[in-house]
């Protein structure tokens, strides 16, 4: 967002190539835990789609407050799905 001018906006292709530059970096290191990964490339997907819809203008401040509060609620579903027995009785009804 800081290379980005106010007024300016990110080209599609641009973001393109930016999310797969991250995603490459991201994948490099093998110790990494999957799960941590994951949670990195929605991020990355997060910010850049929010870029080129909305530019620049957002600040860097409110972007890292989107992707911050889109974390943690993809955090509370998962922890949700997982305390729901209901996949449990799906997974009993096809086995």
């Amino acid at each position: 967002l800081q290379v980005i001018r106010p007024g300016g906006h990110l080209g599609d292709y641009m973001a393109a190539l930016a999310v797969a530059t991250g995603a490459f970096f991201v994948a490099l290191p093998g110790s990494t835990h999957l799960l941590t990964k994951r949670i990195a490339y929605g991020e990355l997907v997060i910010v850049y789609v929010s870029t080129v819809l909305h530019g620049a203008q957002e600040g860097v401040a409110r972007q890292s407050i989107y992707v911050a509060c889109s974390t943690a609620l993809g955090a509370i579903a998962s922890v949700l799905a997982m305390l729901l027995p209901y996949p449990r009785f799906a997974y009993n009804e096809v086995t």
